[in-house]
């Protein structure tokens, strides 16, 4: 469970969750870091940084889109009911 309880907050918009879990998400890097899963090298930490943008970016997205066609199909179901 962990961090992901930041996506249980309803009053928060989406965004605004999306933003607090990325930042709490900076523990990780100094973690890599020790672990020697990040690279040693300026360039190396540089790309394994952006490599953890663009794949948090590409999976928000994908789950938005997501949630946003299941919205949609909810809302047809309950047209058709009434």
């Amino acid at each position: 469970m962990g961090i992901t309880v930041i996506f249980n907050v309803e009053e928060w918009s989406i965004l605004r969750q999306t933003l607090t879990h990325s930042i709490a998400m900076l523990v990780y890097f100094p973690i890599a870091i020790y672990a020697g899963w990040m690279p040693a090298t300026m360039l190396g930490r540089a790309l394994f940084v952006l490599n953890y943008v663009v794949v948090y970016i590409v999976i928000w997205f994908s789950c938005k889109k997501y949630w946003e066609r299941k919205a949609r199909e909810l809302n047809e179901e309950l047209k058709k009911r009434r």
